[in-house]
């Protein structure tokens, strides 16, 4: 009940983004755990493979700092727990939805401890700006990214 009072007292465009954050979130995470990757993938439109996207047209920061807002609060405050790719995902489509190219950046690192492993990571761009997963993205190396910047 908490989680919806607090919703309540946000201003009625940030509570509408978080709750189309919410069901982006929701229509994703459904979608990563039931369909291939490479169906996933093939919406996300042109593969760029290499070190750096191409940078992007003119955007609207400050719309692209509200869906990464809406999406970050949405993903904190839903019973589950969603992931860098779902987060990615729904942040993606949010801004393809209001006109703004992105790019999906997926990674890969070795975890070093007891075991080395491999972790993998995804995070959004828009350009040179983060928009979801950027923080947790050093030490990955990028392998690949897909979007639909010019």
């Amino acid at each position: 009940m908490n989680r919806l009072r607090k919703l309540a007292r946000l201003p009625w465009r940030v509570r509408l983004m978080t709750i189309e954050a919410a069901a982006w979130l929701l229509l994703v995470a459904l979608a990563v755990q039931c369909l291939p990757f490479r169906w996933i993938v093939a919406r996300c439109t042109t593969v760029i493979v290499g070190a750096d996207a191409p940078a992007p047209g003119v955007f609207d920061r400050a719309l692209v700092a509200q869906v990464s807002g809406a999406v970050q609060r949405a993903a904190r405050h839903l019973p589950f727990k969603l992931l860098c790719l779902p987060q990615a995902l729904a942040a993606k489509a949010m801004l393809h939805r209001r006109g703004i190219a992105s790019t999906l950046h997926l990674g890969m690192a070795v975890a070093d401890g007891n075991r080395r492993r491999l972790q993998a990571h995804a995070w959004l761009t828009v350009g040179d700006v983060g928009v979801v997963g950027m923080g947790a993205s050093r030490g990955f190396t990028r392998l690949a990214g897909f979007g639909n910047e010019p």
